[in-house]
C-alpha cells in the first residue's frame, strides 16, 4: 500500500461528513489507525513510502518493508487525512498523532540548512538523508501541521468561521465542535445503524454488505471515540447508489461523440495559446488589466498568526522558519533545496517551493518576499517539458497549458512545453496517469469562475465526463488512461496509490466544490469507487487485524501492497460522511 493511499481515510470522512453512508466513517477509523502503525511500526516512528501487509497467519510480521520501499519523502497525505479526523471530532488524539509524527521529522529530517528526504526509516543510525527538500514540505505537510497544531487553538481559527474556506486541497474549516454526532461504534448498535440508515436503503452491492460483515463487524473495539459535527441535512442518494454496478451504468453513442469531440473548444484553445497573455474570449484585455480591474474592497481582509503560545506551537513555527530561512540562503529562486550539500536543485525552474509555500508564509504574515519574487522574476516562457498535473498543483498559469487538451478524445497530455506551447505523452510511455488528468478540475473550475472563461472550465469538465462513461471494475480504475484513444490501458494496475490516488479522492471534492447539487455523477462515480474498494481491495493482516487497501495487479490479481499516498483516505471517507 503506498503511503499516497493515506489520504483515503481523509476523503472517507469528508464523504462520510456531508452525508455518506457510516460504512464509510468505519472504514476511514481503521484505515487511519493502519496508516498511522505505519509510521509507529518503524524505530524512526516514520513511514515508508510503500508498506506490505501479511496475507497468511504463519507470517512474522504483519506490516513489513522491502528495502527499496525504505524511504520517506515528506509526504502530506496522513497528515492531510489527521486534519481531517481533528476538525471533524474535535478529538485532540489526532492532534497528537500529527505532534509524534513531527517530532520524528525533527529527529531524522532536520539538517543544519533545512529538511530532507531519508533513505531508510528503518535504521535511526543510517536514515541515508538524500539531500533534497521536497516543495511539499513547506507548502503541504508542514503547512497542514502548522493547522493542525496551532490555527485550531486559536483565535484567529474561531474567526474563520464554519465552512468559511475550501483550499484546493479541500481543507474545510470548521470552529463548532460542540454536537455529538455517533457512539462509540460497537458492532452491535453499527448493524442496526448501518440497516436503517437511508443512504443505505438503497444499496444492491451485496459484495459491500457481505465486506461491512466481514471486515469491518468484524474488527477490534475502537480505543477512541469518534464523535462527530452533526451533518446539515441528510442527503438522499438513492438515485446515486440505486442499482450500484457496471452494468447499470447507462450510456450511448451520442453522449459517447460529444464528450470525445473539442468541437468549437478546440480553435477557442489554439486562439488562446497564440496569445498567453491575453485573457480568452475578453477582446484584448490582457490577464494583468483584469486583475487591475477587481474590486479588492470586497476580498477577505488578512488575518496573520502572531505568536505561538505552547511548546508544540514554538517547535512548528520554528521548523517553518529553519527551512525557509535556509531555502532563501542557499535556493531563493530555484524549485528545490538540497540542504546538505547548501545548493539548489531544478525541476523546472518555476521557483516550486516558493509558490507551493504561498499559503503557509500568507498565514505567517512572511509572504512579502514572495510576492515580490513573483512579480519580478518568475516567468513561465520556459523552453522545457513541464508536467501538466505537477504544474497545475503548484502554478495557475491556464492558458500555456492548454495544448495539453488539444488531444482527439479530450483527455490531456502529461506533458506541455510552457516556451513553445505543444504537449506529448511522456517520452517513455504512451499514456497519461489517471491521477493526474482527473485532479486539475479544481484549480480550472476555480479559475474559470474567477476570470468568467467558461473554457477553462469546459476542457477540465469533458475530462470527468469522458472518464464517467468508460467501463470500470466495480468502480474502480486503471492508473493509465491514452489520451489519444481515450480509454484506460488494458490489464493496467488498479491502485489507490501512485497514479491513481486523486481519481478517487476529487471525485468527492469537486461534488463538494460545487456546492452539492452539480455534478451528481461524480457522487455517483465515488459511491461505486468506494463499493468497489470494500469487495476488491480491502484486507486485514491475520494476527493484528490491520486494514489496508492493496492493489490489483494486471488489473484482477490481489497484491498485499499499499502506498504512504493512499493515507489521504481515512480523512475523505470522513469528509464524505460528514
Amino acid at each position: 500500500m503506498d503511503h499516497l493511499t493515506c489520504y483515503l481515510p481523509g476523503a472517507l470522512l469528508l464523504g462520510h461528513h456531508f452525508g455518506l453512508p457510516d460504512s464509510h466513517m468505519l472504514l476511514a477509523r481503521d484505515l487511519l489507525d493502519t496508516c498511522y502503525q505505519t509510521y509507529m511500526k518503524q524505530p524512526t516512528k516514520l513511514a515508508p513510502e510503500i508498506s506490505y501487509f501479511a496475507v497468511g497467519a504463519n507470517e512474522d510480521l504483519d506490516i513489513y518493508v522491502k528495502p527499496n520501499d525504505a524511504h520517506n519523502l515528506l509526504r502530506p497525505e496522513f497528515i492531510e487525512s489527521l486534519y481531517y479526523f481533528y476538525a471533524l471530532t474535535g478529538n485532540h488524539t489526532y492532534q497528537d498523532m500529527g505532534w509524534v509524527i513531527f517530532q520524528a521529522f525533527e529527529r531524522h529530517a532536520k539538517v543544519t540548512h533545512g529538511y530532507t528526504s531519508i533513505g531508510n526509516v528503518k535504521n535511526i543510525f543510517n536514515t541515508r538523508l538524500r539531500d533534497l527538500m521536497e516543495t511539499f514540505w513547506l507548502g503541504e505537510t508542514l503547512n497542514i501541521l502548522f493547522i493542525i497544531i496551532i490555527l485550531m487553538d486559536f483565535q484567529l481559527w474561531n474567526k474563520l468561521g464554519k465552512r468559511k474556506a475550501l483550499s484546493r486541497d479541500g481543507l474545510l474549516l470548521y470552529k463548532d465542535f460542540s454536537n455529538k454526532f455517533f457512539d462509540n461504534m460497537t458492532k452491535d448498535n453499527y448493524r442496526k445503524r448501518f440497516a436503517n440508515h437511508p443512504q443505505n436503503t438503497n444499496i444492491n452491492s451485496e459484495a459491500l454488505r457481505n465486506a461491512l460483515e466481514q471486515n469491518i463487524l468484524s474488527a477490534p473495539e475502537p480505543q477512541h471515540q469518534l464523535s462527530l459535527q452533526q451533518p446539515a441535512q441528510q442527503l438522499d442518494l438513492s438515485k446515486n447508489i440505486e442499482n450500484i454496478n457496471e452494468n447499470n451504468i447507462e450510456s450511448n453513442k451520442e453522449d459517447v461523440t460529444r464528450v470525445e469531440s473539442l468541437g468549437n473548444d478546440r480553435a477557442e484553445i489554439e486562439l488562446a495559446i497564440q496569445d498567453p497573455n491575453l485573457l480568452p474570449g475578453s477582446k484584448g484585455i490582457t490577464i494583468e488589466e483584469f486583475l487591475e480591474r477587481i474590486d479588492v474592497t470586497n476580498l477577505p481582509q488578512k488575518q496573520h498568526f502572531h505568536g505561538a503560545r505552547n511548546e508544540r506551537q514554538v517547535a512548528v513555527v520554528n521548523a517553518f522558519k529553519h527551512a525557509w530561512d535556509n531555502y532563501r540562503k542557499y535556493a531563493w529562486g530555484h524549485d528545490n533545496l538540497k540542504p546538505i550539500s547548501e545548493t539548489y536543485y531544478d525541476w523546472f525552474g518555476l521557483g516550486l517551493t516558493i509558490v507551493d509555500a504561498l499559503d503557509t508564509l500568507y498565514i505567517m504574515g512572511l509572504e512579502d518576499d514572495a510576492r515580490k519574487w513573483i512579480s519580478e522574476s518568475l516567468n513561465f516562457n520556459i523552453n522545457r517539458d513541464v508536467n501538466l498535473f505537477e504544474v497545475t498543483i503548484r502554478i495557475e498559469l491556464t492558458n500555456r497549458l492548454l495544448p495539453s487538451f488539444l488531444t482527439l478524445s479530450g483527455i490531456p497530455y502529461s506533458d506541455v512545453n510552457l516556451a513553445t506551447l505543444t504537449a506529448h505523452a511522456p517520452k517513455w510511455e504512451p499514456d497519461s496517469s489517471t491521477s493526474e488528468v482527473t485532479s486539475l478540475q479544481m484549480e480550472f473550475r476555480d479559475i474559470s469562475r474567477i476570470t468568467n472563461v467558461s473554457l477553462y472550465e469546459r476542457v477540465v469538465q469533458r475530462v470527468n465526463e469522458k472518464v464517467h462513461i468508460l467501463e470500470k471494475n466495480k468502480g474502480l480504475v486503471p492508473i493509465f488512461i491514452n489520451a489519444d484513444t481515450g480509454n484506460f490501458r488494458k490489464f493496467a494496475t488498479i491502485s489507490l496509490g501512485a497514479r491513481g490516488d486523486s481519481y478517487y479522492e476529487y471525485l468527492l471534492k469537486q461534488w463538494i466544490q460545487t456546492g452539492r447539487k452539480e455534478n451528481d455523477f461524480l457522487l455517483t462515480d465515488y459511491l461505486r469507487s468506494i463499493d468497489g474498494v470494500f469487495s476488491k481491495l480491502l484486507k486485514r493482516t491475520p494476527k493484528d487485524n490491520h486494514v489496508y487497501i492493496g492493489e490489483l495487479i494486471d488489473g484482477k490479481n490481489f497484491k498485499p501492497k499499499m502506498d504512504h499516498l493512499t493515507c489521504y483516505l481515512p480523512g475523505a471517507l470522513l469528509l464524505g460522511h460528514h
